[in-house]
């Protein structure tokens, strides 16, 4: 049974190592030179408060709604040049985006999976360390904190899904106010996912990791003696 607990233990420290590694994210940025940019980043994001960004997702149940309170919270306002210049680069640029969705949906199906295979083996791992009568305060305590921090990239990675769609759907053309808005929210939301994400791996590497090790060379030990 310790055998196979040592095991269960290292393929827990396996799925920490993966998380490790970044999953590329999605990111819209304007540019003050060529109107609108848009690229792949994982760069250090500004704060923003995710209590906030999922406010916004709850409250307004339509684009309207959403891009109404994004104008207000992002203080816009754009000159008339401004204007022009973004009705002449947003078309190309939503073609792009969209582009850009496709990637980042399958790059976040590969997070999301890390994060539930993590959770599922840590449930496991406790529920037989208990039956093993092994101490798993710490390793319970931390699971919960782990639990809350993965809930929260969820509901972060949700808003920024929608702003996405926001940024895609309205019409640049007509409205370049509201594109800028959307641009700006759909900025704001990547960097609270970014944060999120860094939150949880850190807290995975840095955390529930040297908890594993401790327990596994406890065991290593007692089966030793």
């Amino acid at each position: 049974m310790k055998h196979r607990l040592r095991y269960l233990i290292a393929g827990s420290l396996l799925g920490a190592t993966l998380l490790i590694t970044p999953v590329a994210l999605a990111m819209v940025s304007a540019s003050t030179n060529s109107g609108v940019v848009l690229s792949d980043s994982t760069a250090a994001p500004t704060t923003t408060s995710s209590d906030d960004t999922a406010k916004i997702e709850t409250e307004d149940h339509t684009m309207a709604d959403r891009l109404a309170k994004f104008k207000t919270k992002f203080k816009i306002d754009l000159t008339v040049a401004e204007q022009a210049n973004l009705k002449l680069h947003c078309s190309a640029a939503q073609v792009v985006i969209g582009a850009l969705d496709v990637r980042f949906v399958g790059n976040v199906a590969i997070r999301t999976k890390a994060y539930s295979d993590l959770q599922t083996r840590l449930t496991k791992l406790i529920a037989d360390l208990k039956a093993k009568n092994v101490d798993t305060t710490m390793l319970v305590q931390e699971q919960t904190v782990l639990n809350t921090k993965i809930t929260t990239y969820n509901t972060d990675l949700t808003a920024y899904r929608q702003a996405l769609s926001d940024l895609k759907a309205v019409d640049c053309k007509t409205d370049p106010v509201s594109f800028k808005a959307a641009l700006e929210a759909a900025r704001s939301a990547h960097d609270t996912v970014v944060a999120d994400a860094l939150a949880v791996r850190s807290y995975v590497v840095d955390t529930i990791r040297p908890t594993l090790q401790t327990i596994l060379k406890t065991l290593e030990t007692s089966t030793t003696n």
